[in-house]
């Protein structure tokens, strides 16, 4: 075989490899989620990772995206942590994000709350 068909070969799988990669990714509303997340009803999911972690992920994702806003104060108590995050852009397919810690559970959840824009083929 010729090493130019050979090499195009190779970075033609790697290229597929890398792609399948990044859409193996859970997106929800344009936004990713933790890997592995599971759908727990509309516009629910419950998170892979720990409270902390599926916080630092959406802090990441939303760090540089000024429409986006930490909404209060992290709740910080025994049996529940919380954090709420208001996306101020009207066109935006959501408007709220919650992040909740149920303790009781031992489960992390993720609740969209959707604007009157969104549209059901983005989810």
């Amino acid at each position: 075989m010729d090493q130019k068909l050979i090499y195009r070969l190779l970075v033609s799988i790697m290229l597929i490899l890398i792609m399948a990669q990044s859409n193996d990714q859970n997106r929800y509303l344009g936004l990713i989620l933790p890997a592995g997340s599971q759908p727990l009803g509309p516009d629910r999911w419950q998170s892979s990772k720990s409270y902390g972690d599926t916080k630092k992920n959406f802090d990441e994702q939303l760090r540089y995206q000024p429409q986006i806003k930490l909404w209060g104060e992290e709740i910080n108590l025994p049996h529940v942590r919380s954090v709420s995050y208001k996306n101020f852009d009207p066109q935006a397919s959501w408007s709220f994000i919650n992040i909740y810690l149920n303790v009781q559970k031992g489960i992390t959840e993720i609740f969209f709350i959707t604007s009157k824009v969104s549209n059901i083929t983005e989810r």
